[in-house]
Order: C-alpha cells, then structure tokens, then sequence
C-alpha cells in the first residue's frame, strides 16, 4: 500500500515536471514564431516603404516628363526663333526672304554666318539663347516686361540651350484653331508667330535636406494678353518646380548632363550645342537619375530616358534641298 502510494505520488511530480517542461518548450516555440513574425512585419513594412518610395520618385518622373513631353512635341522650335528676324534698327540682308529659316543653302551654311549675326537677329537662323537679341517681347527694347528674372537671367544674361538648359517655344492659337501673329518686325515682311516659351533649367537643389542633389524648374515666358494659351493670371518669368532628387547622369567632368540634342542631319544626339546647326535640332532626349529615398534612409537610383520630338517644327524640316518644282 505504501509502496504503491509513493509509486503514485512520483508518478504525480513526473507527470507534472512534463508538464512543466512542454509548457517551457511550447512558450520558446511560440516566442521563436512570434519573433519570426515580427522579422518578417518589419521586413515587410520595410520593403513597402521602399517600394512606396520608388512607386512615388516613378510617378513624379513621368508626370514631369508627360508634361515636358506635350511641349517639345507641340513645340515651333528649339532655342529662340525670334533671334532670326532683324529687328526695325538692324539692316535687313535680304528683305524678299521670308523669316524663318530658308530653302537657300546659302542662308543656312554655318561656314559663312558668324555666331554673331545668329544671336544679333541678323541671320536666317534659329538663336541657341533666350532672350535673343532681335526679340521683339523679352530682348533688349522688347514690349513684354519681367519683374525678376529667374537664375541672373535676361536680356544681358540669355538662357543658352546646353546639356542642363532647354528651350522651346510654342505656337499659340485662338478659340478656332488658328494661330495668332505678332506685327512684322519691318516694312514688307510676314507676320511673326505668336510663341509662348519655356526654359528647363537644372539648378541645385534648395532644400538643405537634397545637398548634392538637382530639382528641374521650368520658367513660362508667355506671348502678350490676347496672343498667348498661357492660364490666366501668370506672370513672366514664373517659376515652378517639374521635378526634385535628380542626381545624374554626369559627364566626364562630374557635371550633371541630362539634355541631348538631335540633329536631323547628322542622325545623332549630342549634350554639346552648335550655334550654328540649333535650326537643325528636330528633337531632345533627357536622361535622368532618380534618387528615391525612403522614412529609413534607405535610397535607390532610378534611370530614366525618353525621346522627345517636335511636331510642328518647321525650322527643323524645311531646311535643306528645295522642294522639287
């Protein structure tokens, strides 16, 4: 009887000790999962808002190059079309000749046109810079008036189209469909269009937290009241923001270069721009380096590269070998 009692009563402490030992054991295995489970929340977690990140950097990318797009495509030309038309006070080479770049091969041969004459609005040519000289709106003289120019900008300061600075000018239209003209710049010559014109320009970028870091702005120079699509109520010269955390591409120098011009004669692309060949240039490739940085800190390069071209280009198309009689 006593044995069968201490029999019993060990049995008890050992059956109750396993218990014990499957409670501790089932308490790790549980810790373990639980810990397992918040490794792969966090990691998630983690993951999300670097994809969120990204998703966020692609979005603002493509919106900024959408609405880029919508403008090279719609735009008249590269660079600053008024730069070709002389102005009242500069002697005109060739009154019969229309404005605007020519069939003759002789006014479009860079080899006999200095730069000068280009910039001046003394030459058949579009000007690599904005404002040009012999622009009748922003130039020296002209009728459109900025309260700041964006970047030390300006009349004795031009924007010049380069691999950081892009430029083009739009034709505006009326409720109709049908373009708007400005005066003709002399006696006997043809209207001149109507532009709107937009310069890209890549600059630092200002906020203290992006250091080494580019934003893309754009600044709106519209044609005057009644001549101009631009929203009501904007100012020239105003600036916005297209595009934030832009780190590259850079060039042999370490430089940043994200414009590359196409030439339609030469069928490439180039970041270097000839003053002499900007009549030619029928479209612009941008290249971007995005950096999307998440909450943690964690940040990845984004590359980016679009083809833009120019519909309504006349400048780029007309030039060349006369048309067949």
């Amino acid at each position: 009887m006593c044995r069968h009692a201490r029999i019993t009563k060990r049995s008890k402490i050992r059956c109750c000790g396993e218990t014990l030992i499957s409670v501790l054991i089932a308490a790790l295995l549980v810790g373990f999962i639980t810990l397992e489970l918040v490794g792969l929340l966090t990691m998630q977690n983690t993951q999300g808002n670097f994809l969120w990140a990204r998703s966020d950097a692609l979005n603002s990318a493509y919106f900024a190059l959408q609405s880029m797009g919508r403008r090279v495509r719609s735009a008249r030309n590269l660079g600053e079309l008024y730069g070709v038309t002389p102005p009242p006070s500069q002697p005109v080479l060739n009154p019969s000749l229309p404005t605007g770049p020519q069939q003759n091969p002789g006014a479009v041969d860079g080899t006999q046109i200095p730069v000068a004459s280009i910039e001046d609005g003394t030459a058949a040519l579009t000007a690599a810079t904005f404002p040009s000289q012999g622009d009748p709106l922003y130039g020296p003289g002209g009728t459109m008036t900025v309260a700041t120019w964006p970047w030390a900008g300006g009349p004795n300061s031009p924007y010049t189209l380069s691999s950081t600075t892009l430029v083009l000018q739009v034709p505006t239209f009326d409720s109709n469909g049908f373009p708007l003209c400005l005066p003709p710049a002399f006696t006997g010559a043809p209207p001149l269009t109507a532009l709107d014109t937009y310069v890209y320009n890549l600059v630092p970028d200002p906020d203290p937290q992006r250091a080494g870091q580019y934003a893309l702005q754009m600044a709106y120079f519209p044609a005057p009241k009644g001549l101009t699509n631009a929203p009501p109520g904007i100012q020239p010269g105003a600036v916005t923001t297209v595009l934030a955390g832009i780190v590259g591409p850079t060039d042999g120098n370490g430089n940043p270069s994200i414009f590359q011009y196409i030439d339609k004669n030469l069928n490439t692309a180039t970041a270097t721009v000839d003053p002499l060949a900007v009549q030619n240039y029928t479209g612009v490739i941008v290249n971007l380096e995005i950096s999307a940085q998440d909450a943690s800190g964690h940040a990845t390069v984004i590359p980016l590269r679009t083809e833009l071209y120019m519909r309504n280009n006349v400048a780029a198309t007309t030039i060349g070998a006369p048309p067949p009689s």
